[in-house]
């Protein structure tokens, strides 16, 4: 008995109802079975010519491809409608943070950096880290004074998206609610049992991608980890970076986030775009630009006060600032946060041993608010 070769993926349109009565049990595998379908005999020959007429029916001239309208962007020159994507960092580097503000603006339609942005439905899986979403949530609509309903629909859970069938519930449902924006966070977590260092499990998860994408024409956004040589692109197999059409790459030092375009499938990449994690409520957002000194808590003034007293020439660690405000540790690491991005204190030295001391905005800073 002939052993069957694994049949080939096609991208496209979904097609008629014609090719229904030809896919096989994967919605996306039309073609599967289309050399048996040719094969001679008298049984055969009419569901052969009639594949071959399916097939003759989807080419198109090429004067009709030029006709066709330009990729539609979700968000002007990054994200693109009804196409992969990913966004990917080193873990904390704040990409989910981008992610969920890009999800946001889309959801309410608010200009992103200036950017114009198409708005519509978004639903974001949450697989990793979701207890902390409400707040990251809570956070930009405080930033953004956004009240009510975003539009955002959150899962709170990781789903399998290298299962098909667990892949047409998820496109299925981004239809129902008219999603314009998926977003998977993180990879890792939407293949379990899978490898991402497998080209054969990465292809899995990036066909099950590109069921939701065809099911509901939405962008679907990765958001996945770097490896460990963060020069190398994203973690794993190189079969993922081959498959999307866009990959931008978030780098994130001390609350200043840099992202990067190395692909941008059918248009010129953006232009690196600088931002800060600023420290709002219960957590922070990404935004452009540092806190102006009245958006400052008193608590962060206060505390940049104690680091004038005591930091010499070499400045002080962490804890001995701490120590010096005597304040709770949650409210000092949200304030000294506030003041490093917003460049009031400059730090120095490797994580383990760093060492701050008061920059030269924060002086000013002082000086004026000691001669209000």
């Amino acid at each position: 008995m002939r052993e069957e070769a694994e049949p080939p993926v096609l991208s496209g349109g979904t097609g008629g109802a014609a090719v229904e009565q030809l896919r096989a049990p994967e919605p996306e595998d039309w073609f599967a079975g289309y050399p048996e379908l040719l094969a001679t005999g008298p049984d055969s020959q009419n569901q052969g010519e009639s594949a071959l007429d399916e097939f003759l029916g989807r080419l198109v001239t090429d004067e009709e491809m030029e006709r066709r309208p330009p990729p539609e962007y979700l968000i002007e020159g990054m994200l693109v409608r009804d196409s992969l994507g990913a966004i990917y960092g080193a873990s904390g580097s704040g990409k989910t943070f981008v992610a969920l503000s890009w999800a946001l603006s889309v959801a309410t339609g608010s200009w992103w950096q200036g950017r114009k942005v198409v708005r519509g439905p978004v639903l974001f899986i949450a697989a990793e880290g979701s207890g902390g979403l409400g707040a990251r949530i809570g956070a930009w609509k405080e930033h953004n004074r956004f009240c009510g309903d975003a539009g955002l629909l959150v899962l709170p859970e990781p789903v399998c998206i290298m299962d098909p069938t667990t892949a047409r519930v998820v496109g299925e449902a981004a239809q129902a609610r008219s999603a314009v924006l998926v977003v998977i966070d993180t990879v890792a977590r939407s293949m379990p049992g899978g490898d991402e260092n497998a080209a054969k499990d990465i292809g899995r998860l990036v066909d099950g991608a590109d069921i939701i994408r065809r099911q509901s024409g939405a962008c679907v956004l990765f958001v996945h980890h770097s490896g460990k040589d963060q020069s190398a692109g994203m973690r794993g197999n190189s079969a993922l970076q081959a498959a999307v059409a866009t990959v931008i790459e978030c780098k994130g030092v001390d609350g200043r986030l840099v992202l990067d375009c190395p692909k941008q499938k059918d248009d010129v990449p953006f232009s690196p775009i600088h931002l800060a994690l600023l420290p709002v409520g219960a957590s922070c957002v990404a935004t452009d630009r540092a806190p102006h000194s009245e958006e400052l808590p008193a608590g962060a003034v206060d505390l940049l006060r104690v680091l004038d007293e005591i930091a010499d020439e070499d400045g002080v660690t962490s804890s001995a600032w701490r120590t010096s405000a005597g304040v709770a540790e949650r409210s000092f690491y949200r304030w000294q946060k506030h003041l490093v991005v917003g460049e009031l204190a400059a730090k120095s030295g490797s994580k383990a041993q760093a060492r701050y001391m008061v920059a030269e905005q924060g002086k000013r800073l002082l000086a004026d608010r000691g001669a209000r």
